[in-house]
């Protein structure tokens, strides 16, 4: 897996950023189909001090429906997938804002572009009271994999699994409802893997 420039802002409310952030990860899939096809993880990216925060990013949105469509299908031409990463949505204390940070946006721009596939980021979905576990149950069928962390969802800490307040007991039981089958990442920090292993193992995962 090639993960993009996550401050390439694919969302921006100034076309001419937006436009050269699709040049930007043009190259990063040129780079992947030369060194074997992997598929590209891309990000909404951000809007720095919005006066309208809402009506910048609602412009944001359309600006990554509309690039994040041309990129599909220009890695398509190169026989590499594009993969959707989900952002944190904070929304206080910050001069800025991430795009594509709530499950209605995750939805709309899933549904807007044919072809595009979600990796999903459990401890992005929980920052400011987000619910992992009702993103997976609407758009598990677009997933293709996620990445495990934890916090307390204020922030993207990067804790072991356990150590917040992420339900990975609701979202372990979602997936073997589903019986959902991709890749799954860990992100954490302070710990090594087996221990964020062994946790999933208490709550009946098979890893």
């Amino acid at each position: 897996i090639y993960h993009g420039n996550f401050k390439a802002p694919l969302g921006s409310d100034v076309p001419e950023l937006g436009r050269a952030a699709l040049e930007y990860i043009k190259r990063e899939v040129d780079l992947s189909a030369a060194i074997g096809g992997a598929p590209v993880i891309v990000h909404g990216g951000g809007i720095v001090e919005p006066r309208r925060v809402i009506e910048a990013r609602r412009s944001g949105l359309s600006m990554l429906i509309k690039n994040v469509a041309e990129l599909v299908e220009y890695a398509r031409q190169q026989n590499v997938e594009i993969w959707l990463e989900n952002l944190s949505n904070y929304t206080r204390f910050h001069p800025f804002y991430y795009v594509c940070v709530t499950e209605d946006e995750y939805a709309e721009v899933l549904e807007s572009v044919p072809g595009l596939k979600f990796f999903f980021d459990v401890s992005h979905a929980h920052v400011n009271d987000g619910d992992p576990v009702k993103v997976f149950e609407r758009l598990h069928g677009s997933m293709v994999g996620m990445s495990f962390s934890d916090n307390k969802g204020e922030r993207d800490s990067h804790f072991p699994l356990g150590k917040g307040t992420l339900d990975y007991s609701g979202l372990v039981s979602c997936i073997k409802k589903h019986k959902w089958q991709g890749l799954v990442g860990f992100e954490t920090r302070g710990s090594v893997l087996s221990e964020s292993m062994a946790y999933l193992n208490r709550l009946g995962c098979e890893t």
